[in-house]
């Protein structure tokens, strides 16, 4: 059939299961072709197109509630729920969300860039469903390697204890980003069939499976069979991630999750800037460089291929933890290992660190625990939208105690950085830095040492001052070199250290009346902005005139990153716009 004709899931109700696996077919071929030219997560939803199709053959959508744990694999979803026509436009601003996003469907129940949390929000939903006296059912569908998430044991205790009727859908393909670890992933491969199905007995949950993910007649049984079932039901369905497209079966740990734009038919990606070094690479590179002399543990929760960690995990195996989906674990876990005497380094995606920012505070900082954090995807995410973007760490990290913030602007600083993050004793500290191409050089001369809380001032001025830190400093540069041929002389300040602030520096600019505009791609409120009217108002430098450029109180949605910035005011002409008027304030003063 042509699946541009799709409107609605409810033409599934007329299909028998070989049309049903024709149409798998075909919807794999269109994700192919789709995917090709806009890039996406392509493995997983490969992997759910005989699993998707049954859910909306047998339930019905929105009536019986879908909730997809991590939205990344709803792509088929998004086909049979009328929006193909949507994918030349996936992941782009004004475009469709690469994950499930509410506003864009009566389908999209629950909205997930983060995973582990459809089991929680399913047994939400059918608390509702049962205290209002509603019908139809829930339905959480979530990967193995959610399960590994805490939240998600958590919620499935509960389900159990609750005899709620909700349906667990387990898409097991052994698979995140990486080859799943842990006991959990031998559970459920283990072939003690018996042994599996008594634990879930045991618990208040009735264990279906294992399935063939890929049969559609099985999976129509066993949802039939969930459907009649008045307690709550775990369906464990086994599943191929990247099925059907050669390229992603023969090499899943590069083309199995989120591929580029590619050959469609080698899998070869068609776009030129991907092989540039990016600032994930230059600090994996420097912890490689630092691990021939010194001693160190770096913990991965999940994520060795999206830190760049593949090739420190060949050279050192065992100096690499991969603690699967588990960001609470990973940090406790370092700083337990830091309390013992050993020296780790955690990076961690800015999104992700949301997640232990509990055991960020109580378990590190509360006991000026030496972990090195490596905040990855600093800044704007790009398609991955508003779930992604990692543009609240300055905010919930410089309000804890013992804590040390920095952010280099380019590669050498990055480099001097990991290094200075490593070698440092005294307690924890993070260093972070942004998705995309590394800058090369930015006039920062490498030092032997850095030294807390010093800043570097790039150019001498007079007239105005910028400080700002992290790959935004060239815009900051490239405006005062602008303004300087119109005759502004602006001072540009690298602050490289956001916390703790160079209160000399201040001290400096406050006395000799300079406007100051700070810069940062990261929220307003309560960011590095903040931290220096702070520091003004209780220095009793409150006439000071300052000003700052950031991200306003909303969550931003998808788009390039340049775009994105555009949308922020973090553009060359609107940071000139301010220093003028920053410069018009003073002389009016």
């Amino acid at each position: 059939m042509e699946i541009s004709s799709i409107e609605s899931p409810a033409f599934l109700k007329e299909l028998d299961v070989e049309q049903l696996e024709n149409l798998a077919s075909e919807i794999r071929s269109f994700l192919i072709g789709q995917l090709s030219k806009t890039g996406g997560h392509l493995g997983s939803n490969l992997g759910v197109c005989e699993l998707t199709i049954a859910l909306h053959k047998i339930y019905n959508s929105p009536e019986d509630q879908l909730i997809w744990d991590i939205g990344h694999q709803t792509y088929v979803h998004k086909i049979l729920t009328g929006r193909s026509s949507m994918f030349p436009f996936l992941r782009k601003k004004s475009g469709m969300s690469g994950f499930i996003h509410r506003g864009e469907s009566v389908h999209d129940i629950w909205e997930a860039g983060h995973s582990s949390t459809s089991l929680s929000a399913a047994l939400g939903h059918a608390i509702v469903r049962d205290n209002t006296g509603r019908s139809g059912h829930v339905i959480a569908i979530i990967g193995d390697g959610a399960l590994t998430g805490g939240m998600a044991m958590e919620a499935l205790n509960h389900l159990g204890d609750s005899g709620r009727k909700v349906t667990v859908v387990l898409n097991d393909n052994g698979m995140s980003i990486s080859p799943n670890i842990g006991a959990l992933k031998n559970f459920f491969a283990d072939d003690d069939l018996h042994f599996r199905k008594t634990f879930f007995e045991k618990i208040g949950i009735h264990y279906l499976g294992p399935v063939n993910g890929h049969c559609i007649s099985e999976l129509i049984d066993c949802f039939q069979e969930a459907k009649l079932t008045d307690s709550p039901v775990f369906i464990h369905v086994r599943t191929e991630k990247g099925k059907g497209w050669l390229p992603a079966e023969n090499d899943l740990l590069s083309k199995g999750h989120g591929v580029a734009p590619y050959d469609p038919y080698t899998g070869e990606p068609t776009t030129t800037d991907i092989t540039l070094k990016d600032y994930s690479q230059t600090v994996a590179d420097a912890l490689l460089d630092i691990a021939e002399t010194n001693f160190f543990t770096v913990i991965t929760p999940a994520m060795i291929v999206g830190s760049r960690l593949v090739e420190f995990g060949d050279r050192y195996p065992d100096r690499l933890i991969d603690t699967g989906i588990a960001e609470q674990h990973a940090v406790t876990l370092a700083a337990g290992m830091a309390n013992a005497g050993g020296k780790v380094f955690l990076p961690i995606y800015s999104t992700f660190l949301q997640r232990g920012y509990d055991q960020v505070v109580h378990d590190v900082c509360r006991q000026n625990l030496n972990v090195a954090f490596g905040i990855d995807r600093a800044g704007f995410s790009g398609a991955d939208g508003d779930s992604h973007h990692g543009v609240f760490d300055i905010a919930f990290l410089r309000s804890l105690p013992n804590m040390i913030l920095m952010m280099p602007s380019c590669e050498v600083e990055c480099n001097m950085m990991t290094r200075f993050a490593l070698e440092y004793s005294e307690g924890p500290i993070a260093l972070r830095y942004p998705r995309g191409k590394v800058d090369d050089w930015l006039g920062v001369e490498p030092i032997k040492k850095l030294e807390i809380g010093k800043w570097q001032v790039l150019k001498n001025g007079t007239d105005a001052a910028i400080i700002t830190f992290g790959p935004i400093l060239r815009k900051a540069m490239n405006t005062a070199e602008s303004l300087a041929e119109c005759g502004l002389s602006i001072m540009v300040i690298n602050a490289r250290f956001i916390k703790p602030l160079d209160e000399a520096l201040l001290e400096s600019l406050f006395k000799q009346q300079i406007p100051i505009l700070t810069l940062e791609e990261s929220v307003l409120a309560g960011g590095f902005g903040s931290s220096v009217l702070e520091y003004a108002a209780d220095h009793g430098y409150s006439g000071s005139i300052i000003r700052r450029l950031g991200l306003d109180d909303i969550f931003y949605g998808i788009g390039s990153d340049e775009e994105l910035r555009t949308a922020a005011g973090l553009t060359e002409n609107v940071i000139a716009e301010q220093c003028t008027r920053l410069v018009l304030e003073r002389e009016h003063a």
